[in-house]
């Protein structure tokens, strides 16, 4: 597959993720914030990996070092959320933001999930920003990330960014924000 392109993965109960664990159908899963409170964003993000089997909790933050928000059956999430469209002055999110979020978030976990309800996120502007997450992780590597997670109010799209662009060797982790 080339750099740019998006391909979506099955994701949730029964479809393939990058989970190890499996769970039936219609399981329900626990979440656990005794670590840490979470914010709205991670709240919601929790209580959607809980509700596809996977046991959730919150991670302590530790000062100076990028830490996941949550670990969902052992394996670490990033969640990187955006402002409703009311704080945001009726500006929907870009491809360009939903990129950097990305590129952010994979110092951070093995699985990034963008949380967009609410803030004018389209599945189009989605997939053109992780289109462009993908061209840029062709020249800083995806770090530690092996799959991204886009949420809107109308889709739900999951990627996997190791089957799309591979790391280039000695990537480095400067100029993690993409240009105009």
């Amino acid at each position: 597959m080339t750099a740019g392109t998006a391909s979506p993965t099955a994701h949730g109960p029964g479809r393939a993720s990058p989970w190890p664990c499996h769970h039936p159908a219609g399981s329900t899963g626990r979440y656990d914030e005794s670590a840490r409170r979470a914010s709205h964003s991670e709240l919601a993000v929790a209580l959607l990996l809980a509700a596809e089997g996977h046991e959730v909790k919150t991670l302590p933050e530790a000062r100076g070092v990028p830490t996941p928000d949550l670990v969902a059956c052992g394996v670490p999430v990033e969640v990187k959320a955006f402002s409703t469209l009311g704080q945001r002055d009726g500006r929907p999110a870009s491809a360009r933001q939903v990129a950097n979020k990305v590129i952010d978030a994979r110092r951070q976990g093995a699985v990034a999930v963008i949380w967009g309800p609410g803030s004018g996120l389209t599945e189009t502007v989605a997939r053109a920003g992780y289109s462009l997450s993908c061209r840029r992780a062709a020249e800083v590597g995806w770090g530690q990330l092996q799959a991204v997670r886009v949420v809107g109010d109308t889709f739900d799209l999951s990627f996997a960014p190791s089957r799309e662009v591979r790391p280039v060797a000695n990537a480095s982790a400067r100029r993690p924000r993409l240009s105009a």
